[in-house]
């Protein structure tokens, strides 16, 4: 708990120190001079570069993080597959980040006024979409899955969803043992991409009642719309935030403490 916390305070006092000091405008406009200079290049090479400091900054807690889980017997990778998620980590981070920065100031381009309104519809419907497609590119990029065998296991496990009135695309395994000790299974996605999805550590140590059972408070959630309704909680929130963004964001003292002209500024 010391490491994670560690790593939010970090995370947070980095944010303010770029964010309300000159200092990270000048970080934006030297990234942005080495790739020629341009507003695209300012928005992209600056956005990399917040990226990069703060997963770097991270990695110290996320280590940490690590450390104490094996101590207590809940980690199998070693640390050149830590290293190596980090870096998955890093550049899903990138995919994702870069094109929502460029689309974002492309808006403020548009409209440095009115941009947040379009930007704040947009970010509902890209948390709705990544909840949609979050079991089928972004769960693949840290584990291997594989259906379950077919068997009395399968059969139990789509016979509980069944009776719950849940439909569930298939019964996959994750190849979890790969990093940890730890016993779990979920629900992903919804609509076309829900799927069961057990670790190989449950069915390794674990009865079949057992696996039933961690299972069925999963599909729970789903029964109880857990999912749906995080997803739309999520979407208002991100709709929520972009709006207080683009009030923030007009207003002068934040934009001189920054260190930008106005939110069309990449230096924003």
């Amino acid at each position: 708990l010391p490491w994670a916390l560690g790593g939010r305070l970090a995370g947070l006092a980095l944010t303010l120190l770029l964010g309300l000091t000159p200092a990270g405008a000048a970080l934006v406009t030297v990234a942005g001079g080495w790739f020629g200079g341009s507003r695209t290049a300012g928005v992209l090479a600056g956005a990399t570069a917040l990226v990069l400091l703060g997963s770097a900054l991270q990695l110290p807690f996320g280590a940490g993080v690590r450390t104490v889980r094996a101590r207590y017997g809940l980690v199998t990778q070693g640390w050149a597959g830590w290293a190596m998620d980090a870096v998955r980590g890093l550049a899903l981070t990138l995919v994702l980040v870069l094109p929502l920065v460029l689309g974002l100031f492309a808006l403020t381009a548009w409209s440095p006024q009115r941009w947040w309104l379009p930007a704040a519809g947009a970010a509902a419907l890209l948390t709705a979409a990544l909840s949609f497609l979050h079991p089928l590119l972004i769960e693949p990029v840290f584990n291997r899955f594989s259906p379950m065998p077919p068997g009395a296991l399968r059969t139990a496990l789509l016979a509980l969803a069944e009776r719950d009135g849940v439909r569930v695309r298939d019964v996959l395994v994750a190849d979890a043992s790969r990093r940890t000790t730890a016993l779990n299974a979920y629900v992903s996605g919804f609509g076309a991409t829900r799927r069961i999805v057990a670790y190989d550590t449950l069915l390794t140590a674990a009865e079949p009642r057992e696996v039933e059972l961690v299972v069925a408070h999963e599909l729970g959630h789903v029964k109880h719309r857990d999912v749906p309704v995080g997803t739309v909680l999520g979407a208002v929130g991100a709709a929520v935030a972009v709006a207080v963004l683009g009030l923030l964001a007009a207003w002068r003292p934040l934009l001189d403490a920054a260190g930008a002209t106005s939110p069309a500024d990449p230096r924003a």
